[in-house]
């Protein structure tokens, strides 16, 4: 048959949509990075198979074309394996005129896919990745790649995470998580978020890392972090609601995403210096470390926690009633 094919940004893998010119369906073939393994696709194709069962759900996610997964040699000899998914149409989160009722819609999905994750799991979900900001131990030995106050931010970062990720792990809920619900993986049209792609990097780990992690992409290029913050945490929060130890760990844990993009961008430029792609986020991550470092962490519990209708510290009656 005769189509068109047309290359798509990926980071590990090849990505290209195909319309067939007898149809106006479009379909997305991938074709895996060599060293990627089968289980990780299978878990991918498992999730996209569960997730469609799910009547609020399956609008978002991409549909599975293929029945198998193919395996086909590149030029070098080299086992790729190929899949089809459904493509879906509309613009990048990340090019799209951001408002609070995109926000909202945002953050209504995040609240439906960490509810259904919770029911979901496979044993190779169960693996160390870098991107995953709940572990960032490993980017002690990048430090060395940084000066100035780039530098320090890191540092202070890496502290911050002590007291308020390591030390509280054990107090967070842990499922199966996307991983990876950048605005560059989040479709969008007629205002709302209407799909959401790109299932490599799923890893059982804190469930409110996919929270942080759309967080951190969210609030980049934004005048008033507070309004983008509070829609889409509220709208989170009205579908699955936020442990009151979950919001301790929450802004940290964004930092923590964000630093992970600023180091793989330094370390992906030296390896593949011409795919921009791989540091296409690296400005803005940058200025917005910047702001929130100037931003007290223990200021943004407190807001947190008045969004999902906590009081503001544990202790809070008792204190009020002394102080009456």
């Amino acid at each position: 048959k005769s189509f068109i094919l047309k290359p798509l940004n990926s980071e590990r893998d090849k990505n290209f949509l195909i319309v067939l010119n007898s149809s106006t369906k479009k379909y997305v073939i991938k074709i895996s990075n060599t060293v990627e393994s089968k289980k990780l696709l299978d878990l991918q194709d498992y999730v996209l198979k569960e997730l469609k069962k799910n009547l609020i759900l399956k609008k978002f996610i991409p549909e599975k074309i293929h029945s198998n997964i193919k395996i086909y040699s590149d030029l070098n000899n080299r086992k790729c394996f190929v899949r089809i998914l459904s493509y879906i149409d509309g613009k990048m989160y990340a090019n799209s005129k951001q408002n609070s009722e995109l926000e909202r819609s945002l953050g209504i999905l995040l609240g439906y896919l960490s509810k259904e994750l919770q029911n979901l799991m496979k044993p190779s979900a169960l693996r160390k990745f870098e991107w995953d900001p709940s572990n960032i131990k490993w980017i002690n030995k990048e430090i060395k790649n940084f000066h100035g106050k780039n530098k320090n931010i890191i540092l202070k970062i890496l502290l911050e995470h002590k007291i308020f990720v390591t030390k509280n792990i054990n107090n967070l809920r842990f499922s199966l998580t996307h991983g990876d619900a950048n605005n560059y993986n989040l479709v969008v049209k007629n205002n709302k978020v209407l799909g959401l792609l790109d299932y490599g990097d799923m890893i059982y780990a804190p469930t409110i890392n996919d929270l942080a992690v759309s967080l951190s992409y969210a609030l980049m290029k934004k005048d008033n972090i507070y309004s983008t913050l509070r829609e889409i945490i509220i709208s989170y929060n009205s579908i699955f609601k936020i442990t009151y130890e979950e919001i301790f760990s929450l802004m940290t844990l964004v930092k923590a995403r964000l630093t992970i993009t600023v180091v793989m961008a330094e370390k992906q430029r030296k390896k593949y210096p011409e795919n921009k792609y791989l540091s296409i986020s690296e400005k803005d991550a940058w200025d917005l470390l910047y702001k929130l470092d100037s931003i007290n962490p223990y200021l943004f519990i407190f807001l947190i926690r008045d969004f999902c209708k906590y009081s503001i510290s544990n202790n809070y009656l008792p204190v009020i009633k002394f102080l009456k």
